[in-house]
């Protein structure tokens, strides 16, 4: 019985470190609601601007990997419509379509951008109507006239420093899934060291 309840133990503990591991890169698919008309749509954004891309960065791959790493993508910006002043902007998207992130985006290549998020922290993906610039041509006439940005501005992510802010985000979420793992794991060790003290002491009591 007891080997039965040890094993039934480990097992369910063993499911949990391995959730802990592979629940964010099998996540189901990426689902996007129908957006509101544009007009309506616009309020909902934090930036909207159109730009070319200069440089992206993706995070450095370790043990554990998920698809919704950020990755890191450096807008020299032409034209901004809203919550943007800068003529340089970062924007983050998750690394896989899975997980809802934009995976067009191309070195040299034109976008209209929808942002969400803090001005400081701005993210974009699937569910936006975030195109090649080439593709925009209705969301750009409905957007109208907008302003070239005239704070000038130079965030290159290939620098150390800026490189080492914007991953240490990335990095930290790995070690926290391993944590996670670690503790799964531990949690598990102590059950079965428990279950076999409880069992040690039963059989003693059995012989006497």
């Amino acid at each position: 019985m007891y080997r039965s309840v040890l094993k039934m133990i480990l097992a369910t503990s063993l499911c949990l470190a391995g959730l802990a591991v592979f629940a964010a890169p099998q996540a189901g698919a990426c689902s996007c609601a129908e957006p509101p008309p544009l007009a309506e749509d616009v309020a909902r954004w934090t930036a909207i601007f159109s730009g070319t891309v200069l440089e992206i960065v993706k995070p450095e791959r370790g043990a554990i990997a998920s698809s919704g790493d950020p990755v890191y993508v450096r807008f020299g910006v032409d034209t901004a419509w809203k919550g943007v002043d800068a003529t340089q902007v970062i924007v983050t998207t998750a690394t896989g379509g899975e997980t809802c992130g934009y995976e067009g985006f191309e070195l040299g290549r034109a976008y209209v951008v929808f942002a969400y998020g803090s001005p400081e922290r701005l993210e974009t993906g699937l569910c936006t109507r975030t195109a090649p610039l080439e593709q925009a041509g209705e969301t750009l006439a409905g957007l109208g006239e907008g302003v070239a940005p005239v704070k000038q501005a130079d965030l290159t992510l290939r620098a150390p420093e800026a490189r080492k802010a914007h991953l240490d985000e990335a990095a930290s979420g790995e070690w926290r899934t391993i944590g996670y793992t670690v503790a799964a794991l531990a949690f598990a060790i102590a059950l079965i060291g428990v279950w076999k003290r409880r069992a040690g002491g039963d059989g003693k009591g059995d012989r006497r």
